[in-house]
């Protein structure tokens, strides 16, 4: 039988997360949905009804200013604004479902460790759980100007992320002894001070005694996920994460980057298996091929170049509205522009690519579906990927949330048919879902083990 793999639901806590435009297709919740928590109750309702592993929050931080200079574009489009703190709704979500996981987005750039130390482990206590941190060291001037931390350049950013991961491993990992809670009644004891202890941690970027708030939680610490694609994003996930994010959709890109990615985890003295690659994976399914180039034209017209010119702005800095149409993509200088426009799946991978061929190819591919078709057929492409080494998908689909319904009531069954998905749940925490029953902390071999207090 053939391995199982994994799916997550990837989105924003904001309207037409991935197809800009989509919130004004009548049979869209997006726009009024994303205020309010009934929607997100029905829409985790459905991942769960489908088996998902997880629901995955991609988080931004700020109203981008970037393309014509200001934040009219990304405010008219609903460009990531207006959007709301996907944390809140991982809390109020945990109570409405039984295994469906939630991974959130959260920058090491905006808040200290010890902060996210701390959102973590309480994430993880009220999952149960069942939460995945999804690491990333974005800055921009967006961020500076709301005091969110300075521009850094881009290899340094990554340098303190290391130093910032392993205060989170010393609170999560050493600073409680596993049984310090002690909840002694009769003894009037509720936590043995004996077993908690400081991790007094000093580094060039990072001065913390502790100890940690919050006692251990059932997987102490998050699962975590990292998605750079700059050689050193590369470098810092075959260190830490757990599970990497692909966003190229050719077989022969995911393949070069799943051997890196792997390669990256063995030189860091990792089982290569153990980290699990999930690609994003921007779908329509239907019931008959007619019905999916149908709402395959509803989707793609509804799409708005301006957004996704003010999209690309905010993650990589450059106003491509002002930028001269003939300027190489090489010769642009940006802190984020290395993983983004240089290899750019939207271009050719070539040395004279322009950023006049980018604008046309963001304006072109706005709401492109990279793969549409029946149940059968999109189950192929999955299977195709899933030969260049892929252990799943993050699932894009609208509108929302009645696209991933359709997920769910055609392309799961067909996947569970060829023995590809789980029929149902059987972890009780979201690392042992992707590693294997009773794997509930890190592998021995993930770096942030050698913390553990012996």
């Amino acid at each position: 039988m053939a391995e199982q793999i994994h799916l997550n639901a990837f989105t924003l806590a904001c309207p037409s997360p991935q197809f800009w435009g989509a919130w004004k297709l009548p049979n869209d919740e997006s726009a009024e949905g994303f205020l309010s928590l009934d929607y997100w109750i029905k829409f985790a309702g459905i991942l769960e009804r489908g088996k998902f592993d997880a629901l995955f929050f991609a988080d931004t931080m700020g109203v981008s200013d970037v393309y014509g200079g200001s934040e009219a574009a990304a405010l008219r489009n609903g460009v990531f604004a207006p959007a709301i703190d996907p944390t809140i709704l991982i809390a109020a979500l945990a109570g409405r479902t039984s295994h469906l996981g939630f991974a959130v987005t959260f920058a090491t750039s905006h808040a200290p460790p010890y902060h996210a130390a701390r959102l973590f482990s309480s994430l993880d206590h009220v999952t149960k759980g069942r939460v995945a941190w999804n690491i990333v060291t974005s800055t921009s001037k967006v961020n500076e100007a709301n005091g969110l931390g300075p521009v850094v350049p881009h290899d340094e950013r990554y340098d303190i992320a290391d130093e910032y991961l392993e205060v989170c491993y010393k609170l999560w990992e050493q600073s409680w002894e596993d049984g310090a809670l002690r909840l002694d009644r009769e003894a009037g004891v509720l936590a043995d001070p004996d077993g908690v202890h400081r991790i007094n941690h000093r580094s060039e970027h990072f001065s913390v005694r502790g100890p940690h708030q919050t006692p251990p939680s059932p997987q102490r610490t998050p699962f975590l996920y990292q998605a750079g694609g700059s050689p050193r994003g590369m470098a810092f996930a075959g260190h830490h994460a757990e599970a990497v994010f692909l966003g190229m959709q050719s077989p022969d890109r995911v393949r070069e980057m799943v051997d890196t990615i792997r390669g990256n985890a063995a030189a860091a003295g990792r089982d290569p298996k153990a980290v699990k690659i999930l690609m994003g994976f921007r779908c329509l399914v239907g019931e008959s091929e007619r019905d999916v180039r149908l709402r395959r034209a509803e989707m793609e017209a509804s799409s708005s170049a301006e957004a996704a010119l003010a999209m690309y702005g905010y993650w990589t800095g450059h106003d491509l509205g002002s930028t001269p149409d003939g300027v190489k993509l090489g010769d642009l200088a940006s802190n984020d522009f290395a993983s983004i426009a240089k290899s750019s799946v939207l271009v050719d991978n070539r040395g004279d690519a322009t950023v006049g061929d980018l604008k046309a190819a963001i304006a072109r591919d706005g709401n492109a579906i990279h793969f549409a078709g029946t149940a059968r057929q999109v189950a192929d492409q999955m299977e195709e990927l899933i030969a260049c080494g892929l252990d799943g998908f993050n699932i894009v689909t609208g509108p929302v949330p009645a696209g991933y319904e359709e997920v769910v009531d055609l392309l799961v069954p067909e996947l569970q048919r060829r023995g590809l998905y789980r029929s149902g749940y059987r972890e009780t925490v979201l690392r042992e879902r992707y590693l294997g029953k009773g794997q509930k902390r890190l592998r021995p071999d993930h770096p942030g083990a050698r913390f553990r207090r012996r």
